[in-house]
């Protein structure tokens, strides 16, 4: 019987040994370099997390990922690799689910109000240049989709990248304005010079661009302020009386273009007048504002007009007679954005 239980005490404390010496094997498996890597890419992480300047809002997680690190680094001072590969990891994977959820939070909510705010101030206008924002906008909505379903993992570039994107858009969303100018008042009677009502109505809206702009300039001085300017010109559906002077000014340069066809003819004149009296009123605004002595080194505008003759404006209700005068109009789109 004493010999049985000498065997099985040998037998335990071999296996003792045996297990010991497996557990001081496994608890050192990492090599220094795999777990240098580890804390540098969890210092890494953490240092961007601080970058955001996000501590208080999510300071719970952000005090368990600095504490994690600091651990790992003490374990590894200390010859401790598995448990300071672990520490490391686990500071890591803390870092990335607040970037994670700062992107979902902050990000992804901004992006959604931006685009709510920008349907309200252009839908169903394809020539408002807000329009343009609208797939940038959506991009970001469907990414933040992909993150919250775990289809895609966010970097901190991408976060601050989307970021200033949607802050940007976000501007020029809130200082964007669409003015219609009636060409019955803003224009002589068939022709494309501005009247003296037109130039009044548009020194009005550039002063108060300007001042905008001034005031964004004095309180921001380390950031450069573009103004775009889209002018778009129609018109309605009359024909011209030929052999007139402003018949031969609309076709002037353009004679191997005229049609044959009377209708198209119609088109093409009104077509050309759309154009012209676009071009009048950003040249208008340009004159305006390069002798304005209000201008300063870090505003600067951005201008473009565009001719729609005959083509319906936006958001229109019905009926449609040829002669509508809400068909004779210049619509002048404006905003600002931020470099």
């Amino acid at each position: 019987m004493r010999s049985i239980l000498r065997s099985y005490s040998i037998s335990l404390f071999i296996i003792a040994v045996i297990v010991s010496g497996c557990s001081l094997f496994v608890r050192n498996k990492m090599t220094p370099e795999e777990v240098k890597k580890q804390i540098d890419e969890a210092m890494e992480h953490f240092e961007e997390v601080k970058s955001l300047g996000i501590e208080e809002a999510y300071s719970e997680e952000f005090a368990k990922a600095e504490a994690k690190l600091a651990r790992a680094k003490e374990l590894f001072e200390s010859n401790r690799r598995d448990y300071a590969y672990s520490e490391a990891k686990e500071s890591l994977e803390i870092s990335r689910r607040i970037i994670r959820k700062f992107y979902l939070d902050t990000v992804s909510k901004l992006a959604r109000k931006a685009r709510e705010e920008l349907e309200r101030k252009a839908g169903g206008d394809a020539d408002n240049p807000l329009t343009g924002y609208v797939s940038k906008l959506d991009k970001v909505l469907e990414d933040a989709e992909a993150v919250r379903s775990d289809l895609k993992v966010v970097s901190l570039n991408k976060v601050i990248d989307d970021l200033k994107e949607v802050l940007q858009i976000t501007h020029s969303i809130e200082t964007s304005t669409a003015k219609t100018l009636e060409s019955d008042v803003s224009f002589d009677k068939g022709k494309y010079e501005l009247s003296e009502d037109g130039k009044e109505v548009l020194q009005k809206l550039v002063e108060r661009i300007m001042a905008e702009a001034d005031t964004y300039i004095r309180d921001h001085p380390d950031k450069n302020l573009i103004t775009k300017i889209k002018v778009v010109g129609y018109t309605d559906r009359l024909d011209f009386a030929r052999g007139t002077d402003l018949v031969r000014e609309l076709r002037e340069g353009s004679e191997n273009e005229f049609p044959q066809r009377k209708s198209e003819q119609r088109q093409f004149l009104n077509q050309r007048l759309s154009e012209l009296r676009a071009r009048t009123i950003v040249k208008y605004i340009e004159e305006f504002i390069s002798i304005s002595e209000k201008k300063e080194s870090g505003f600067q505008i951005d201008t473009e007009a565009v001719g729609r003759g005959e083509k319906m404006p936006a958001n229109l209700p019905p009926p449609y007679p040829n002669t509508d005068f809400r068909r004779r109009i210049c619509k002048i789109y404006t905003y600002t954005t931020v470099y």
